[in-house]
């Protein structure tokens, strides 16, 4: 999978829109490439019959199309529609493919909390905060043992750089301020120091940061 891929089959003239990510597709090798590198973002937007039509009509390959579609009435398991998709053009090596069933046993053992976190974390990747922030969002409005404290932080973190990317800096301020108070980290702090100090004017900041008992540091 490394290096250049040359297609292997007919490229599109109509793309495939993946929703999650905003982002066209125009070929069974862009299609694999999203899959193997966005295991977390696989989901309904993604496998549906669109995508069916698509690969059948659009790629001229209604052989996989029919293999596909018989997987989306009880769409549980991811592999059940990667192995036929990478299998199509060969995609992955040997090794890939060894790596990519590790992925793939990691994710089935997992919480559903830890999954959607590492959903929101993919969109972040992404650059896709607002999508994020609904998913963070509602995974906050759980109440789960499985979220524990650092990982709220991490949440409540990752949120503040999401709004600090749409610019939204009050709001960043808001969350981070939240994930040090629920943590008292220093990595925590020095975020919330930095989002306060690009939002208030001096004296405020050196206010707040006494009120707080912040090293001068």
């Amino acid at each position: 999978m490394s290096g250049y891929i040359l297609c292997q089959t007919k490229k599109a003239e109509h793309p495939y829109f993946i929703e999650n990510i905003s982002t066209n597709i125009y070929s069974i090798e862009e299609l694999c490439y999203y899959l193997y590198h966005n295991l977390y973002l696989i989901d309904a937007s993604v496998i549906n019959e669109e995508l069916c039509m698509w690969i059948q009509q659009e790629l001229e390959l209604p052989k996989l199309a029919a293999k596909l579609r018989p997987k989306l009435q009880n769409y549980t398991n991811a592999e059940d529609v990667l192995y036929p998709i990478f299998k199509e053009i060969n995609y992955l090596a040997y090794e890939e493919l060894k790596t990519l069933n590790g992925r793939i046993e990691a994710r089935k053992r997992e919480p559903e909390e830890i999954r959607e976190k590492r959903k929101g974390d993919a969109l972040m990747e992404n650059r896709m905060y607002v999508n994020a922030l609904r998913v963070y969002q509602k995974l906050l409005e759980k109440d789960s043992r499985e979220i524990s404290r650092e990982m709220r932080e991490r949440i409540l973190h990752n949120q503040g750089c999401a709004y600090s990317y749409l610019f939204q800096m009050e709001k960043a301020t808001e969350y981070f301020r939240k994930a040090y108070e629920g943590s008292r980290s220093r990595e925590a702090l020095e975020a919330y120091l930095i989002a306060f100090g690009m939002t208030r004017t001096s004296s405020e900041y050196e206010k707040m940061a006494k009120s707080i008992g912040t090293e001068k540091e």
